[in-house]
């Protein structure tokens, strides 16, 4: 997604590795301020942003709602991932934006 920033929560084996994701997150957002995840399909990221709400201390997580493939057929614009730079109102963008599915 244009604006975005790539950060993967599971690696190619389908682990998870909390603490080295949490670096990077913080890299570009603090706990005071909003955070957007997408995914696929929106379940990957369900657990992302649980775990950032639940057990980072961030106070504003959200989970775009069915994921990129939602947002593409919604005709949203799309970039390459390793263009992908991130950036919105009041807050960082982790990998994208909009159809959100409320604070987790």
């Amino acid at each position: 997604m244009p604006g975005s920033r790539l950060f993967t929560f599971f690696n190619e084996h389908g682990r998870a590795d909390p603490p080295a994701w949490l670096q990077q997150v913080k890299g570009v957002a603090t706990p005071d301020q909003p955070v957007i995840l997408i995914c696929r399909s929106g379940n990957r990221t369900k657990a992302a942003s649980q775990f950032l709400s639940r057990e980072a201390g961030y106070q504003t997580v959200y989970n775009v709602k069915d994921g990129i493939r939602a947002w593409a057929k919604d005709g949203r614009p799309l970039a390459p991932a390793a263009s992908a730079i991130a950036r919105c109102p009041g807050g960082e963008l982790l990998s994208a934006a909009a159809r959100l599915a409320g604070p987790r």
